[in-house]
């Protein structure tokens, strides 16, 4: 199973901490991203 979370630092390392008692095994990757978004719809300015 693969669960991807987008978001800041701030919030992802209070999850991680309620996360580690819960797991008895299994990986957690940390990565820096560059998000980008294509196509119509609320919140993208196209200006």
């Amino acid at each position: 199973m693969v669960i991807e979370i987008v978001d800041s630092m701030e919030r992802i390392e209070p999850l991680l901490d309620a996360l580690g008692p819960m797991m008895t095994s299994g990986l957690v990757t940390l990565e820096a991203v560059r998000v980008v978004r294509y196509g119509e719809g609320p919140g993208l300015d196209r200006s």
